[in-house]
């Protein structure tokens, strides 16, 4: 947990939830018909976006799916805080037990 709090009060969680969307310029950039979005099927791992219309923003869209849902698939799937503690706590320990050697 003090991982957790020395990463947070670091600013380092909070840098890494704005940079999630760094990269979603190319959706501006790029043509829609050339862009596929991967979901969380492992049966059906890439999709096009539905209802895109010549005057959509493609980033837009994408971040409104993530959070509303309204395509074939699901893009997204939320991970459990609680889980994500976890892992920072079995890191942390794991990262002090090296320190010990």
């Amino acid at each position: 947990m003090r991982l957790l709090k020395n990463l947070y009060s670091k600013g380092l969680i909070h840098k890494w939830a704005e940079l999630k969307f760094f990269n979603l310029r190319a959706l501006e950039m790029l043509d829609k018909e050339s862009i596929m979005f991967s979901t969380v099927n492992p049966n059906n791992r890439y999709i096009h976006m539905k209802n895109v219309k010549d005057s959509n923003n493609l980033r837009s869209m994408y971040i409104r799916s993530i959070t509303l849902g309204g395509q074939e698939e699901p893009i997204y799937e939320e991970t459990d805080s609680l889980k994500i503690a976890r892992a920072f706590r079995k890191a942390g320990k794991l990262l002090h037990e090296v320190g010990d050697l």
